[in-house]
């Protein structure tokens, strides 16, 4: 959170533990509404802030336990107990332009990038 958006540190570390604490996308869009009411038009930093919530929620919900991201390509992996439905999400991707690599290693993982 920029410091010329959100001055107080106090205030800084609340947000931050609100952020901690979403639950799902409605919750993530009542935190954007709530900063928005209160220090304006949210500037990019947030924006992606946020996004970053919604990714590490859906994330949560499809069984990920880690995305790392370097350069064009992502590593994704999954929970131990997550069944994905891979040949769904090759598909998926491939309709996205995104080549998929599926590791079938414990934890199982896929490498993305984008062609």
């Amino acid at each position: 959170l920029p410091d010329d958006y959100v001055p107080d540190a106090s205030q800084k570390l609340h947000l931050y533990r609100r952020l901690s604490r979403l639950q799902d996308a409605g919750d993530v869009q009542d935190l954007f509404e709530e900063v928005t009411d209160r220090f304006g038009t949210p500037p990019a930093e947030v924006e992606r802030l946020l996004l970053a919530a919604r990714f590490r929620l859906l994330g949560r919900a499809l069984g990920l336990s880690t995305v790392r991201v370097t350069g064009d390509r992502a590593r994704v992996n999954f929970r131990d107990d997550a069944a994905p439905r891979l040949t769904a999400l090759q598909n998926a991707m491939h309709d996205q332009q995104i080549d998929v690599e599926v590791r079938r290693t414990m934890p199982l993982s896929l490498v993305l990038h984008r062609l």
